[in-house]
């Protein structure tokens, strides 16, 4: 190897970049609007999921409480029974 070649700093323009095969933009832009137009609304349904998931984790613990609070016999026994098959597991 000679010194010419040894100590040559090398730009972006010296290497050969390869490309795969890019879909027409056309295909790409219908294939797009597609995916939209099946998907439309998903966003306001993941919305309604959270909001739902935490009011029921927020307002659990209160209706249990009230529960309890109102009729403890009846919290006393379905509480037994729930409990139950965790020991026998």
């Amino acid at each position: 190897m000679s010194n010419q070649h040894k100590n040559t700093i090398l730009d972006h323009n010296d290497f050969e970049i390869f490309h795969y095969p890019n879909p027409s933009s056309d295909k790409l832009a219908h294939d797009q609007a597609r995916f939209k137009a099946a998907h439309k609304g998903h966003e306001g349904m993941h919305t309604m999921i959270f909001l739902i998931f935490f009011g029921s984790l927020f307002a659990s613990p209160i209706i249990i409480k009230y529960w309890k609070r109102k009729s403890y016999r009846s919290f006393q026994i379905v509480n037994i029974l729930l409990m139950c098959p965790v020991h026998l597991v």
